[in-house]
């Protein structure tokens, strides 16, 4: 329990966004708003779904990677907001072993 609370303090204020993405590539988790993005809003959707088109299969590629090797992978992403706004992430992509 202590350890729990300890995490989610830890994550909730991080200056970073974090997410826990599932295997079917939907967002179960973040930490915070993205630029123009409610949390609440993102949750359930696809993060490929929030991407450009140019982006999408180089996430999908490095998104099968991590979830298959257990690697690590860094990109970057220009990402869609509901007003049309284009936003870059520098993104970090790591397992989370449950």
């Amino acid at each position: 329990k202590d350890s729990e609370t300890k995490w989610r303090s830890l994550v909730q204020n991080a200056p970073d966004i974090i997410m826990i993405i599932d295997r079917s590539g939907r967002i179960s988790y973040v930490n915070r708003n993205l630029d123009g993005i409610l949390k609440e809003s993102a949750i359930g959707k696809k993060l490929d779904d929030l991407a450009q088109v140019e982006f999408r299969t180089e996430y999908q590629k490095n998104l099968q990677e991590v979830m298959n090797s257990g690697a690590i992978r860094s990109f970057e992403v220009e990402l869609n907001t509901p007003s049309k706004q284009s936003l870059w992430y520098e993104t970090k992509m790591a397992p989370v072993n449950e």
